[in-house]
């Protein structure tokens, strides 16, 4: 028979900071069990730079780096809860296959939320807020319109705001492409979510997986005394073939590296940007 639970690792997509309903080995819990880090008000941590790089005309010096501190706290904490979860769930396996799945898991996690939920949204956010300055700083009037703004204002958030027209009018100013950019978050979520699954579906979900039925196929082999290479085709021919030629691998290399160069780019052209229009 084969070992306990031995198909080909389930790398189990996570989701954006929001809540999702998991199956299998990383969940941990069952269906329906509740995630501290997912279905909770604590998800909204993951939000935290992308908030931060909205505000960050108010922030004070240190405000936005701050920002990245407490999401990446939060993929942190998620990856090490579906990590653990998954070694539990595991439990029944040979030890070398049980922490293989672990590790698989925690990489694959811990890759989707850095990109997925931290650098790629916050250089978007990032753009569109040094786009939104820019748009400003060319508009013709906004400064009247802004100090107009400015002199209806009620006296609390006057006197918040600078406590005299003109400081008031520069805080009217900052907050529309704070605006814009905590509009841009929502639009953002998904399309980054799917992006991202398949960048990780071409590129190191395919490697860990394959990695994990080696493993498995290694495992076997000692178990019913046979090849390594028949245990592993009849795992593949159960579950498919997984496609790592080198054109598959390329594919996913570049895919992958255009993942992570992304974000670097973003926050380049956002700084050539403040540049021209400081």
């Amino acid at each position: 028979p084969l070992l306990p639970g031995a198909r080909r690792a389930q790398i189990r997509p996570v989701e954006e900071e929001g809540p999702v309903e998991e199956e299998g080995p990383a969940d941990g819990g069952g269906p329906g069990a509740l995630d501290v880090w997912r279905d909770t008000p604590v998800r909204f941590l993951g939000y935290a730079n992308e908030c931060g790089e909205a505000f960050a005309a108010f922030l004070p010096a240190g405000g936005v780096p701050a920002s990245y501190a407490v999401a990446i706290g939060y993929v942190l904490a998620d990856t090490a809860d579906k990590t653990a979860k998954q070694w539990d769930a595991a439990a029944a396996e040979p030890e070398r296959v049980r922490l293989a799945r672990t590790v698989t898991t925690g990489i694959d996690a811990l890759t989707w939320q850095l990109l997925a939920s931290v650098f790629i949204p916050g250089s978007i956010i990032h753009l569109a807020v040094s786009l939104a300055t820019a748009a400003l700083a060319l508009t013709p009037g906004a400064a009247g319109l802004a100090a107009g703004a400015a002199h209806h204002l009620p006296a609390p958030l006057l006197a918040a705001a600078g406590g005299d027209v003109q400081s008031a009018a520069g805080q009217v100013l900052h907050a529309v492409p704070t605006a814009v950019g905590l509009c841009t978050i929502p639009l953002i979520v998904h399309p980054i979510d799917s992006t991202v699954h398949e960048v990780l579906d071409l590129s190191a979900r395919p490697v860990l997986e394959n990695l994990v039925d080696r493993l498995v196929a290694w495992e076997e082999q000692l178990l019913r005394q046979e090849s390594a290479e028949e245990v592993y085709r009849e795992l593949a021919e159960e579950d498919g073939t997984r496609d790592l030629s080198a054109g598959a691998v390329a594919r996913g290399s570049a895919a992958l590296v255009g993942a992570l160069l992304f974000p670097p780019a973003l926050f380049s052209l956002s700084g050539v940007i403040d540049q021209l229009h400081a």
